[in-house]
């Protein structure tokens, strides 16, 4: 997936360099998605060795090992930013289609101008929504994906 987003990224800058010289508005909300994606990508192979060691101690395969809970904890920080990074990469996505957009649209009826700000306005604030929501959750899951220490977890055989 890094490799062919990687590609793709290249590609369309390389293409855009070219025919147009300059950088058009929808290159930054594709950047920062690619980096994003590419943040995502990274840390997921950076921490796959981890996740496959804590899921086998988890799913009793291999035996509990001294730095499991440290180990279930690392994974826990990564899903997290993860997730984050991941609405990033969707609403820069979505940011640089509706820029794209907004250059078809000039020159065309009013009607559509307002339209299209209507659409800014809802993707704006749903991604406020989700990630207020994501970082807001009852009874205090922020706090739990940074506190995982336990000194036993018995759903798991951890005792």
């Amino acid at each position: 997936m890094l490799a062919l987003g990687t590609t793709f990224m290249i590609a369309r800058v390389t293409i855009r360099g070219i025919k147009h010289r300059y950088f058009l508005g929808e290159e930054i909300p594709i950047a920062v998605a690619w980096l994003c994606m590419t943040a995502i990508t990274s840390s997921f192979i950076a921490t796959a060795p981890t996740i496959f060691k804590a899921t086998a101690v988890f799913a009793g395969q291999q035996a509990p090992y001294a730095d499991v809970i440290k180990d279930a904890e690392l994974i826990y920080k990564v899903f997290f930013v993860n997730v984050l990074l991941f609405y990033c990469c969707l609403w820069g996505v979505k940011i640089a289609l509706l820029v794209q957009c907004k250059r078809l649209i000039d020159g065309q009826q009013r009607i559509y101008a307002v339209i299209w700000w209507c659409i800014v306005a809802f993707v704006v604030a749903s991604c406020i929504a989700v990630v207020t929501a994501y970082l807001t959750p009852c009874k205090g899951l922020l706090h739990k994906y940074f506190t995982f220490r336990t000194t036993s977890v018995p759903a798991f055989g951890l005792t």
